[in-house]
Order: structure tokens, then sequence, then C-alpha cells
């Protein structure tokens, strides 16, 4: 028998079991993000692989700004027309 916690729903259904991947915080912040460019933002330990992910927001009208995974960081891309304030939370599975 393994140990561990296993969560239900009303159906039954498992939620959670002790075999899950559950993601874990890792940073988050602010940068500002120029018109139509690049910004690169250090994340420690981040590796270029499924296990990271990264959530971005920016408050701003119709804005699209797009990350791409790397080693030790990810690049956010500004294809708008308008230099915004993005926040941002990494996380890891």
């Amino acid at each position: 028998m393994a140990y561990g916690v296993e969560i239900y729903n009303s159906s039954g259904n498992t939620v959670l079991a002790y075999t899950s991947r559950v993601p874990r915080f890792v940073q988050s912040g602010t940068f500002t993000a120029p018109t139509n460019s690049n910004t690169n933002v250090t994340v420690t330990n981040m590796e270029n692989n499924d296990s990271w992910d990264v959530f971005l927001s920016a408050n701003a009208g119709a804005i699209d700004i797009r990350y791409t995974l790397n080693t030790g960081f990810f690049t956010a891309r500004n294809s708008s027309a308008a230099t915004v304030a993005v926040e941002y939370w990494v996380v890891r599975s």
C-alpha cells in the first residue's frame, strides 16, 4: 500500500491522487514590454522542458504577448502596437 492523500469529488471521482503531479509556484513579478519587441525574464534553475509554464497578464486592450521557454529565462514577445506593463507567474510541475 502506498502512502499519501487522495481527494475525491461528490461523485466518487479522484480529483487528486498521491501519484498526481501538482504545479509548484516558482516566481512572479512584473516587467515592461515595449512595442514590437522581446523581453527576457531571468528565472533561476528554469529548464526548457514541459515541466515549466508561464502565465502572463497585461491590463490593456487587444495585446498580443506570447512567451518561449529557455534555459534560465523566458522570452516574452510583445507583437502589439503598445508598450504595456505585464504581470507574470512561473510554475513547475
